[in-house]
């Protein structure tokens, strides 16, 4: 009986999706089947059902995952003890991360721990922070960084990072000029947003409405779906926008377009390293903390 044929079904269990596992396991929908059938050829019993709403287990699969995750973290944990009584740290550490912190601040801490850590198979994928969040609360990453607060009971948060929003515009925009705008200027102006589920789009907003301004009341250009798309929107004269300082003085360094300070508007807001209780005893959870507290 091969784990790795467990651990597919687990997933399976899980998210109740072919596809979906295939995506995270990187594997093809054809070779999830091949491992599933397999374990039902070896226990000769059938475990999962595909219905309309996705894949659901029978009784008997209902028994085996239950026995299955919890053999399963027994595993983990004993793989951790021999590696510690080693003194190794190896194996995947699996990071999602919100798009400003995984574009402009993972990657060099991501070469220094890699360099320290050389056993260790990091991987990283950015998605907006309510997704990392939830995607963490289904372990399909030993640690996420985020730019809101989690406030899942589950997920422990350390705050790693600050960060500020500041407006941009394009470099003949006529804000360029002035360096300073109020608010009755910037509610005329076209707005390019990212998607909802960001946290710079929910500091913005915050940010807006200490101003006295709803973000429903703005004329919206666009909504797109990362800080660099919205930078290049920025720059092609779509609109204006409120991003994070890092990507926007990056931005303005290379001559793409200018910051602009508003009156008033002061928001500034802080990154976590999230991560399930559960998980902290991993060793590559624990020395990627114990790493990013050491540089912070």
């Amino acid at each position: 009986m091969k784990i790795s044929r467990l651990y597919t079904f687990v997933r399976l269990a899980e998210l109740k999706s072919f596809s979906l596992v295939a995506e995270e396991l990187q594997l093809t929908q054809p070779a999830v089947s091949i491992q599933i059938k397999a374990l039902e050829e070896y226990f000769d019993v059938r475990l999962v059902k595909r219905t309309s709403d996705g894949v659901i287990l029978t009784p008997e699969g209902e028994i085996l995952y239950r026995d299955t995750k919890e053999m399963l973290q027994i595993w983990d944990n004993l793989k951790q003890k021999i590696n510690r009584l080693q003194n190794l740290v190896k194996g995947e550490l699996n990071i999602g991360a919100s798009t400003i912190p995984g574009e402009y601040l993972l990657p060099e801490l991501i070469v220094g721990f890699c360099q320290e850590y050389p056993l260790v198979e990091l991987k990283m994928e950015v998605k907006d922070s309510r997704s990392v969040l939830q995607d963490l609360l289904k372990k399909k990453y030993d640690l996420g960084i985020v730019g809101i607060k989690p406030e899942e009971k589950d997920i422990k948060a350390i705050p790693i990072a600050s960060d500020e929003l500041v407006l941009i515009v394009p470099k003949d925009h006529p804000f360029a000029r002035k360096g300073i705008v109020i608010r009755q200027e910037i509610i005329k102006e076209r707005f390019i947003l990212r998607e909802e589920g960001s946290g710079t789009r929910k500091a913005m907003k915050e940010g807006l409405a200490k101003l006295g301004v709803n973000i429903a009341d703005l004329q919206i250009a666009a909504q797109l779906g990362s800080t660099e798309a919205v930078i290049a929107a920025v720059e092609s004269g779509l609109g204006v926008s409120i991003v994070s300082s890092l990507a926007a003085l990056r931005a303005e360094k290379l001559q793409r377009l200018k910051v602009i300070q508003v009156k008033g508007f002061q928001i500034q807001r802080q990154f976590y390293l999230a991560y399930l209780s559960e998980l902290e005893d991993k060793i590559q959870v624990q020395k990627f903390i114990e790493y990013i507290q050491n540089k912070k």
